[in-house]
Parts: C-alpha cells; structure tokens; sequence
C-alpha cells in the first residue's frame, strides 16, 4: 500500500502520525486485557482500513474480525513503539527540568555574590 505522495513544505498537514501515536498510547492502557474496535473507522473513515492493515503488516497490532466487527490489540512490537512515545514526553519534560534547576542554582549564586562589593 503506498500513500499519498507528500510535498515538503505540506509536512506540517499531515496529521495522521499524531492521531495514530495517540491512539497507540491509549491502547497501552488497556494492554494486554482489553481488545478494541471503531476507532481507525471513527478517526480515519474511509482510510480506517487501510491504517488497520499498515499497522497489522508493520506488526505493531493484532487483528481479528468477527462478523461485522474487527478487533485489533497491540503486539509486543506495538507495545515497545508506544512506550517509546510516552518516553520521549518525559524526557523533554526532565530536561526542562533539569534546565530550570540550573537556571534556579546560577541566579542563586550570582545572587549570593552581589552581596558583596566587587571593588
């Protein structure tokens, strides 16, 4: 299956990529109890299908249809890609903290300095 060819300054248009990370990151939630189906149909319409079968081909979920209804879960695969999302969330939000830690120790030590005359 090929998608749409994309020009490079129409990047910022594509909005699959975070509607998919999202989705992915919720299914890690009910891993490995719950199975779910509609939301690919629901986000995606018509092109529902078609990420169902990239995301079964690329390995990261299981399918199986039963009757009108497809059900689809993460695979190990699937779940390692999801950790790996929310993994990034908190490493940028431990470099802002650690970023702010330093900020905080330079201004208390230049602060401590000016206390006291230079000349």
């Amino acid at each position: 299956m090929v998608g749409k060819n994309v020009r490079g300054d129409k990047l910022d248009d594509i909005e699959e990529y975070e509607r998919i990370k999202r989705i992915l990151i919720d299914f890690l939630r009910g891993y490995p109890s719950w199975r779910y189906y509609g939301i690919f149909e629901y986000y995606f319409k018509e092109r529902g299908k078609n990420v169902i079968k990239k995301l079964k081909n690329d390995g990261f979920i299981n399918v199986k249809k039963e009757g009108e209804i497809t059900y689809y879960w993460l695979t190990s695969k699937g779940v390692q890609l999801a950790s790996s999302f929310r993994t990034k969330a908190r490493v940028d939000i431990g470099i802002i903290l650690v970023g702010m830690t330093v900020v905080i120790g330079l201004a208390h030590y230049l602060l401590s300095y000016a206390q006291f005359p230079l000349f």
